[in-house]
Parts: structure tokens; sequence; C-alpha cells
């Protein structure tokens, strides 16, 4: 009798090491793609408030129609004139529609270009 005891104990054991070993090996696989799932949390998170702020942006425009259509004449280029001053003052590598800038990064994706890497993806060019 007490053999069958020890068996069952050897044996659940062997399954206790069993199921340890594997539940490392499933929180090891677990975790690897983790900080993509944080970058694409925060991604979206972004682009929905990217889209807020543009919908708010269109509601003030059209409460600017409403109000004095004609004061679009002269809101369009205050805001064409502010862009411009917050893209040159803060963010010069920011200007255009950002294909080269991507290029230049790609170009440069080496070790001994990365400061001109950091200066075209800066945290400055992506907020403004």
């Amino acid at each position: 009798m007490h053999s069958i005891w020890e068996n069952v104990l050897n044996v659940l054991q062997g399954l206790r090491v069993k199921l340890t070993n594997g539940n490392r090996q499933f929180w090891k696989r677990a975790l690897v793609p983790l900080p993509y799932w944080i970058a694409s949390l925060i991604t979206g998170l972004v682009a929905v408030f990217y889209a807020k702020l543009f919908s708010l942006g269109e509601q003030l425009n059209r409460y600017i129609y409403e109000l004095h259509s004609w004061l679009l004449l002269l809101v369009s280029p205050v805001c064409f004139v502010v862009a411009w001053w917050l893209v040159k003052r803060f963010a010069k590598f920011a200007k255009g529609s950002g294909i080269p800038q991507v290029m230049a990064a790609i170009e440069y994706a080496t070790p001994r270009f990365n400061y001109r890497v950091d200066r075209l993806l800066s945290i400055n060019v992506l907020a403004i």
C-alpha cells in the first residue's frame, strides 16, 4: 500500500513540474508580443484623439460659417499663417508631406546617423 501512495505522489510531482515548466513557456510566449499590444493600443488612442480633434475643428468651422459666413475669409488665412509659424518655430523638419522625411529616415537608419533620424522623427515633429 505504501508504494501505491508513493507512486501517486511521484506522478503528481511530475505533473506539477510539467505544468510549472509549461506555464513558464506559456508566459514567455505571452509576454513577447506585449510591447506590440501596448504600442497598438497607444496608437489607437492617439488616432481616436486625432479624429476627435478634427471633428472639433469641423464643428468650429461650421459654427463660424453659421455665425458670419464672410468671417471664414479672415479666419482661414490666419489659421494657415499660424500653422506655418508653428511648423517653422517648433518643428522645422515637419514641413512637407512627410514622405521625404520617411525616406531619409530609412536611408539613415544606421547607428552612425542616429542624430539625423532623431531630428526627422522627433516629438516636436509628431506634435506639430
